[in-house]
């Protein structure tokens, strides 16, 4: 060990400290050196540790970093080297003692690729893979993505995804990665051919993607259950023109496994599994895919015959569907369940276009006391300009209403910017005080008719006030913004006097917790809370 540490001493002094001595100062030098020193010592002591290693690393990797920053010439590029060549002794020191770690080995792969050394990556993923290979699928994908695509290496690859699939027969991951391996060698073959000036024939092997192929059937066989990974593969091959032919392959075979699948296993379970699926590929589909569109129609309406469809399917095959399949899938859903709620909504939503919109009307006021008040308005706000929204409105509001609060307190604030515009700003105040004296309508109400009021060439501040008023009675123990739109409107239509008098009238009136969270707010406006409170 002696001996070691005294060659070790001597090769940096012969070696590396005149380098050092021409690249830094003789300060810097003397701080490298106290480093080297310390970091030898720990690497070299009986209870040597793992970080122990990487810190050494670490700081001849700041030195290097320091180094180029310099003036290139040849005491740099040989100091560079000694460095390089250090961590590699290092690496393989460190490896000595902890093999077992799986980082020390990808943080030394990782610094060889980055150093381009492809000899020495090989060597070291043979290495890792005789050590780690039983345990980690994960480590397999890591070396085959290195070998095709840092050393270009495809047969390599294809020894370690066969090997690696020997051990890990049921990984799905590794599955995909030499399916994406061997698209990826084409892609790159044909680059090559392309690149040379060739042309390429239907027979040239760059284009041949049969081992793709065999992958594919592979997995079919050994992991069935993971509709993902097939997913996975059909979204990878359609991303070629070359592997087109593959894609329609995965397609067909999966949709026919599962197809006979469903005519054993008949069960809701399955089916739903078998939707799901569905409606990744069709969200996935473009619109020049008839033939895949066309395949899964069929699937669908086999299942929707069969009525294993349930409402939440249809709506999430009519929202990810494309091209004209949306209506045929919505007729399926109406006539499956013509009394959901749910459907009928979608069923509305789909008719309100130019050509459809007095169908979607019609299908609306039938079913009005039924609908949501997001469905209410949706519809509101399509016919806010069109001739049926005064029968919208009569429908909600009207004498012989049967909309829910809930409804009404909905739509409050469209009704009332309608009245204004197309009757007068009496009837929107008429309606106002209607709608609060209903208890239909919330504090947000009193807002649209202080906007409303305020929009006015003459303000009529006395009426404004009754408005707040009216809403301060329903809501005024929890609301506190509209206490604080209150003192606003004083603060700028009113007196400072009221401003006071509203400030006090609040904290009497909002509950306990609410009165000291609206007097914390209010010391966040300076102006504000000196007038308040002076």
């Amino acid at each position: 060990m002696a001996e070691s540490v005294q060659r070790r001493k001597e090769n940096f002094i012969n070696g590396e400290l005149p380098l050092l001595n021409s690249v830094f100062n003789d300060d810097h030098v003397g701080y490298i050196v106290y480093q080297r020193q310390s970091h030898e010592h720990r690497v070299t002591r009986r209870n040597r540790s793992k970080s122990d290693f990487i810190n050494f690393i670490n700081f001849l990797k700041s030195v290097i970093k320091e180094v180029k920053k310099m003036n290139p010439d040849s005491n740099t590029f040989k100091l560079i080297n000694l460095h390089n060549n250090k961590i590699i002794l290092l690496y393989r020191a460190a490896l000595k003692y902890f093999n077992y770690d799986l980082s020390v080995w990808t943080k030394y792969i990782q610094f060889l690729m980055k150093h381009k050394n492809p000899t020495m990556v090989q060597k070291v993923i043979d290495r890792t893979l005789l050590l780690h290979g039983k345990i980690s699928d994960s480590l397999y994908i890591y070396a085959i993505e290195i070998e095709i695509g840092f050393l270009r290496n495809i047969q390599k690859a294809r020894e370690m995804y066969t090997s690696g699939l020997q051990l890990h027969k049921y990984s799905s991951n590794l599955y995909f990665e030499a399916f994406n391996c061997e698209l990826t060698n084409s892609k790159m073959l044909i680059q090559e051919v392309l690149k040379s000036g060739k042309e390429l024939d239907s027979y040239d092997p760059a284009l041949d993607v049969s081992l793709a192929k065999v992958i594919f059937e592979s997995a079919v066989q050994n992991v069935k259950e993971d509709t993902d990974l097939f997913f996975q593969m059909y979204h990878a091959a359609i991303q070629y023109h070359f592997s087109l032919d593959l894609s329609k392959e995965i397609k067909k075979k999966c949709l026919s496994r599962y197809n006979a699948a469903l005519s054993i296993v008949d069960t809701d379970e399955m089916w739903d599994k078998y939707l799901i699926t569905m409606i990744k590929i069709l969200y996935d589909a473009g619109l020049t895919e008839i033939n895949k569109i066309d395949l899964i129609k069929e699937s669908l309406h086999c299942a929707h015959k069969k009525n294993k469809l349930k409402p939440n399917h249809y709506i999430h095959l009519i929202f990810n569907s494309k091209g004209s399949m949306p209506l045929d899938i919505l007729d399926w859903a109406v006539e499956a369940y013509p009394n959901d709620i749910r459907i009928l909504e979608v069923h509305i939503q789909f008719k309100l276009t130019n050509k459809d919109e007095l169908v979607a009307y019609e299908l609306f006021k039938e079913n009005a006391n039924e609908v949501s008040p997001t469905m209410w308005l949706i519809i509101i706000k399509y016919f806010s300009n069109k001739p049926q929204i005064w029968h919208i409105f009569n429908i909600a509001f009207g004498d012989e209403s049967l909309c829910s609060n809930k409804v009404k307190k909905k739509i409050a604030n469209e009704y009332l910017l309608w009245l204004s515009k197309n009757k007068s700003l009496n009837d929107a105040r008429n309606a106002y005080l209607l709608l609060n004296t209903n208890n239909s309508c919330d504090a947000s109400l009193c807002k649209t008719m202080v906007t409303l009021e305020t929009g006015q060439q003459i303000i009529d501040v006395s009426r404004i006030r009754q408005h707040f008023t009216l809403a301060c009675m329903q809501f005024g123990k929890t609301d506190i913004d509209l206490w604080m739109e209150r003192i606003y409107f004083e603060l700028n239509y009113g007196s400072l006097k009221l401003v006071i008098t509203t400030y006090h009238q609040a904290l009497k009136t909002l509950n306990n917790e609410e009165s000291h969270k609206f007097a914390e707010l209010l010391k966040e406006y300076s102006t504000l809370n000196s007038i308040c409170n002076p």
